[in-house]
């Protein structure tokens, strides 16, 4: 799964905002100062040649033992703590768009039924002056 991916992460040029966040290799490598963040980047601030992708030690398997366990934390989060936070972020949102919702049929109603009321009042008028014979 991983060997499909090594030649594209290969070819892939870091940007500026890339090269200033950390590598794994710079990551893993403890007491290794030919990999370490201070030896990455001479004097003048320029970057030196970027280290081989693979940390030494490790394997594609490591990486597919580290996602797996990341898989497996993500998961438990989203069972418990994230699925708390998911719900309360819904039922906030739900709470908000039924507010909405409300406030634009309170108004359509108020605007139809001030139509409509105007129209009864009207034809009820009309009906009173007919009856009476008044018709001004």
């Amino acid at each position: 799964m991983f060997k499909r991916a090594e030649p594209l992460l290969r070819r892939i040029a870091p940007s500026t905002a890339e090269r200033a966040v950390p590598v794994l290799t710079e990551v893993l490598a403890p007491g290794d100062p030919a990999k370490s963040r201070s030896s990455a980047t001479n004097e003048a601030g320029a970057r030196s040649p970027e280290p081989s992708l693979r940390a030494p030690g490790l394997s594609l398997d490591d990486a597919g033992e580290f996602a797996e366990r990341l898989r497996g934390r993500l998961n438990d989060y989203l069972r418990k703590d994230g699925r708390d936070l998911i719900e309360l972020r819904c039922r906030k949102m739900l709470d908000d768009h039924a507010a909405k919702m409300v406030e634009q049929i309170a108004g359509e109603v108020t605007l139809m039924l001030e139509i409509q009321i105007r129209q009864w009042v009207y034809e009820g008028i009309v009906e009173a002056l007919e009856r009476t014979g008044d018709t001004r």
